[in-house]
């Protein structure tokens, strides 16, 4: 359940990055360009701390199949032995 969850606050981090950056193109074209440079800044920290979460959990699901696959007696890549 606990990878539902890293992986959902993950998403809305990368959802959050891409709206920062919409906003980022708004202010350049008000001619803040200082000002742009840093909600570009802050943009892709929290898209990097998004697409962490996702590629963790995402990896954590991958571990817990395979191990629930050697449970049942049989290598995920191999087939059964």
């Amino acid at each position: 359940m606990f990878l539902y969850i890293r992986e959902t606050v993950g998403w809305l981090l990368v959802g959050s990055g891409l709206l920062l950056m919409v906003i980022a193109v708004f202010v350049a074209l008000n001619r803040q360009v200082v000002e742009a440079g840093v909600v570009v800044f802050a943009a892709m920290s929290v898209l990097k701390a998004g697409t962490l979460l996702v590629r963790v959990s995402t990896a954590a699901r991958i571990a817990l199949g395979s191990n629930e696959s050697d449970d049942a007696g049989r290598h995920p890549l191999r087939g059964r032995e």
